[in-house]
């Protein structure tokens, strides 16, 4: 019991200082270049940034999922300390992934092959030149729904003129394709994508996506989504039932998750 509690308090460390380090790295504030530089580099590091900063969450609900395992008696030490294994070797490849895409941000700045980064943290992205563009993009029913959903990633960090949220600007549509699309994969980006947004008109299409949708990713990203939400009752009801029922252990991590959040 003792040597799985030093594993995991170590492995909780571990990912603290990951995390403390991407949040305290600062990207320098502005970068100039040339009219020709190459945007893809810094798009692709955006992305990558983002699935990190998922992965660490997911980590960190499989651990508090892991203490409760063992605190309750649920499961044997020697079960724990077994999973515990696989989540460290995540952990030092999530480390090896930031060290490449520091490096990589370094490369860009250096060379300026980046329009202008503006004080981003993980997380955070930056502005789109043209909001206009995936706005109307991202509303169009005929376009492609892999065109929608890039749009709509633009439009993430992104603020209009009066301090508005850009996704505000395409809130019903994206709903719409995350209820009714054929790839679950689909269906989970929308969900993945509204997060932090905090519009209480989220709350009931995430609610059923998170209690009856049919794919396990999709309900992962609703119950991550949902932690914006975690004071209201109908949501932290949702949440420990899937915490507790779920058949997946990854939603029922994230529901973990989730619910040990407070209120920003």
């Amino acid at each position: 019991m003792k040597g799985s509690a030093v594993s995991l308090f170590a492995l909780v460390v571990a990912i603290g200082a990951v995390v403390l380090v991407l949040l305290r790295e600062p990207v320098p504030a502005a970068v100039a270049h040339d009219a020709t530089a190459d945007e893809s580099g810094i798009d692709d590091l955006d992305r990558r940034l983002v699935d990190i900063e998922s992965d660490l969450a997911r980590l960190a609900g499989e651990i508090a999922s892991l203490r409760e395992a063992r605190s309750s008696g649920r499961e044997p030490v020697s079960a724990v300390a077994s999973r515990a294994g696989p989540l460290e070797e995540r952990l030092e490849t999530l480390e090896k992934l930031v060290a490449k895409d520091r490096a990589a941000s370094q490369e860009l700045l250096s060379s300026g092959s980046a329009e202008t980064i503006t004080g981003r943290k993980l997380g955070v992205r930056r502005r789109e030149p043209d909001l206009d563009a995936s706005i109307r993009t991202a509303r169009d029913p005929a376009a492609a729904e892999s065109d929608r959903l890039e749009s709509f990633r633009r439009l993430r960090g992104s603020k209009l003129p009066g301090g508005t949220d850009a996704r505000l600007q395409v809130l019903a549509p994206m709903v719409e394709l995350g209820e009714t699309s054929y790839a679950s994969r689909h269906r989970a980006e929308v969900w993945r994508q509204f997060s932090g947004l905090g519009d209480p008109s989220l709350v009931t299409p995430l609610l059923n996506a998170l209690r009856h949708d049919r794919s396990a990713r999709v309900r992962e990203e609703a119950a991550e989504t949902l932690g914006d939400y975690v004071d209201d009752p109908a949501v932290r009801e949702a949440l420990e039932f899937a915490a507790g029922n779920d058949e997946s252990y990854d939603v029922r991590a994230k529901a973990n998750a989730s619910l040990a959040r407070k209120k920003r």
